[in-house]
């Protein structure tokens, strides 16, 4: 049985909290207490494949916290800002500052054509071309399945089909799970993607 274990690094939505300037008393408890008042950005990392997906503002915060040893894959289910805005986390992590010549992690992202297209559209391509000319990342822009940990990960479109699912499937057992991190309007599962043993969505 291969392992699984989902690790949400952040569930607050486009809109951390505290948010700056706001004195709400939500605001104000997430100042004063932290989590679980204070929530960043949508952020999950799955353990047994070890893949991470999405990168909001506050990714460097979320990997550190979570003591992450290592990140065999990021993957991306759509372009909005507050899923990827901090992509330069791979840059954070991966570089190596302390060497001559630099000894630097490369980590390997996963994006889907749909995704992919809105990166050149938006800007966020250019980003990660520089981070792959420095060896931080190499993009792979596929929609094929992806095998890791004894998992089977694969992309689906949303309703919003500049939007993915992923569904992760275990090799060696019948075990299923899906993760959506948002955009679920209009969206009704289709067959394929019904009866799973766990389903992560946005609530809203």
């Amino acid at each position: 049985m291969a392992h699984l274990a989902v690790e949400i690094l952040g569930s607050g939505g486009a809109v951390r909290t505290p948010r700056p300037g706001c004195t709400c008393d939500l605001c104000a408890n997430a100042r004063q207490i932290g989590i679980p008042w204070a929530r960043t950005g949508p952020s999950i990392f799955v353990h047994g494949p070890n893949v991470l997906i999405d990168t909001p503002e506050d990714s460097c915060y979320q990997v550190d916290r979570a003591n992450l040893p290592n990140i065999a894959a990021g993957l991306y289910s759509h372009w909005h800002p507050d899923h990827t805005s901090g992509r330069r986390m791979w840059e954070t992590r991966n570089a190596d500052f302390r060497h001559w010549p630099p000894h630097s992690t490369n980590t390997p992202i996963y994006i889907a054509p749909n995704v992919w297209r809105d990166f050149e559209q938006t800007g966020i391509a250019e980003a990660f071309r520089y981070k792959e000319a420095r060896g931080y990342v190499t993009v792979h822009v596929s929609d094929a399945p992806l095998d890791l940990g004894g998992w089977r990960i694969t992309a689906h479109a949303l309703a919003e089909t500049y939007v993915n699912a992923f569904l992760l499937e275990e090799l060696d057992g019948s075990r299923r799970v899906l993760i959506a991190m948002d955009e679920l309007f209009g969206w009704t599962p289709p067959a394929a993607l019904c009866g799973v043993d766990l389903a992560v969505l946005p609530k809203g």
